[in-house]
């Protein structure tokens, strides 16, 4: 729906749609009930009759107060389901208080429930009050699972083969990898979360991708990485190979990107 412009006088109806979506989404109290105080102060009561008529059975507050609380449960929900790994860091509390929090801050903009946490692990950088002492390792894992969502859903193209190569074909990677450098071993975290000794920090170079529509992790060696991040933003094949420690054989980067060609992981 197209904003007004602040001199703009609102319409009847664009009035009242304003007002049911400042109630429908106002946090609950504790008690996961509607607020008796509308956001300026006034009874809250006083302003839904305004605008929502009760009936036989509810009052005009307690009719508004069933979507209030429908809206709340299921954005909730959702992303109790899209983090698990981030609740298992924070705890049952502390994560619902984050959410609560994020999605006051972020209100859901999109048709979909799949893109309401795509900004949770900037928030949580904004306030880091909310996961503290935890917000390296909480900002990791919100991180790593909302991959997962788009490496699950980006597209991918047609896998590059042994001819393509010989036919000297620019080498590109699937649009749907993603590399990352985490300061814990979330990945394990992920799938472990009571294993104290993967709370302490750990350096670990991740891929998330995808075989047969569904997500996988897979550990990188640091030079590893760097030649995937490098050919992930252009940089030349033969550049990019230029960016492994002296250590490394040729032979084991070879060996590299023989299994990543047979993951599918190199496209036209």
């Amino acid at each position: 729906m197209k904003k007004p412009r602040p001199d703009q006088p609102l319409s009847p109806l664009r009035k009242i749609q304003c007002q049911f979506a400042t109630g429908v989404t106002q946090p609950l109290t504790r008690g996961d009930r509607m607020r008796r105080r509308w956001t300026d102060g006034r009874l809250a009561s006083h302003v839904v009759s305004t605008f929502i008529k009760p009936n036989d059975a509810l009052s005009s507050l307690e009719r508004l107060e069933i979507y209030n609380r429908q809206y709340w449960f299921r954005l909730l929900d959702s992303l109790r389901e899209d983090f698990p790994g981030l609740r298992g860091v924070l705890g049952e509390r502390r994560f619902r208080n984050l959410c609560v929090e994020y999605v006051h801050s972020y209100p859901s903009v999109s048709y979909t429930l799949r893109d309401l946490g795509a900004r949770l692990f900037q928030f949580i950088i904004e306030h880091p009050e909310l996961t503290a002492p935890k917000t390296e390792m909480a900002r990791d894992m919100a991180n790593l699972e909302w991959a997962q969502i788009e490496v699950f859903d980006a597209g991918a193209r047609p896998i590059l083969t042994a001819n393509d190569i010989r036919r000297n074909v620019a080498v590109r990677l699937q649009p749907y990898l993603r590399f990352f450098e985490f300061d814990h071993a979330v990945d394990q975290l992920l799938k472990t979360p009571n294993r104290r000794s993967l709370w302490r920090p750990q350096k670990t170079h991740l891929a998330v991708h995808r075989i047969d529509f569904a997500c996988y992790f897979k550990r990188l060696e640091p030079s590893a990485f760097r030649i995937l991040k490098g050919l992930q933003e252009g940089v030349p094949l033969e550049d990019a190979c230029g960016l492994v420690d002296e250590s490394i054989q040729p032979g084991t980067v070879q060996e590299w990107f023989q299994h990543w060609m047979a993951l599918g992981w190199f496209c036209k």
